[in-house]
């Protein structure tokens, strides 16, 4: 039983982190298509291998090997303001802290216990999602995917500092 029981946890890992994932991206993609009239493209997983590519309008979504916690926004900013372009950085991570603020709001008032856990889980990973997005570094080199990258906070603080 506790085989099962760890199985199932890391299914549930890994489609909440899917899901963060995209919306986290998403939040990038937004205002990046609002601000410019170029493409912008999301890329999920690891696309060195195989991906598959998917067109919407302006928006080019690349899916690649899955790798649940993986994933990218590209925009042309050079044609951006310097307000622009850290709007664009913060919606990410603000969007990852509203999810998981709506949903701390919603498991509130949930009364099947089962539910309440999945839904506050959800809650929590978005927040640690949130921190780890939010806070200026340069991701360490064992961070999977995002290894000698800067993170959305640091890209923020790099915009505010750049003359």
């Amino acid at each position: 039983m506790n085989v099962i029981n760890i199985l199932l946890n890391l299914i549930l890992v890994c489609i909440v982190g899917q899901f963060a994932t995209i919306s986290h991206e998403f939040g990038h993609a937004i205002p990046a298509l609002l601000f410019t009239k170029d493409n912008v493209k999301i890329t999920f997983g690891n696309t060195v291998m195989k991906s598959k590519k998917i067109k919407f309008n302006r928006i080019f979504i690349e899916i690649g090997t899955f790798q649940p916690f993986l994933g990218t926004v590209k925009w042309s900013g050079d044609m951006l303001s310097k307000l622009k372009i850290i709007i664009c950085s913060a919606c990410g991570p603000m969007t990852s802290l509203l999810i998981a603020i709506s949903l701390i709001y919603i498991s509130g008032g949930i009364n099947n216990n089962m539910l309440k856990k999945l839904i506050s889980f959800s809650a929590y990973y978005h927040i640690w999602q949130f921190i780890c997005t939010a806070i200026p570094i340069i991701y360490p080199k064992w961070w999977a995917g995002y290894g000698g990258y800067p993170s959305d906070g640091y890209n923020i603080i790099s915009s505010i500092k750049e003359k």
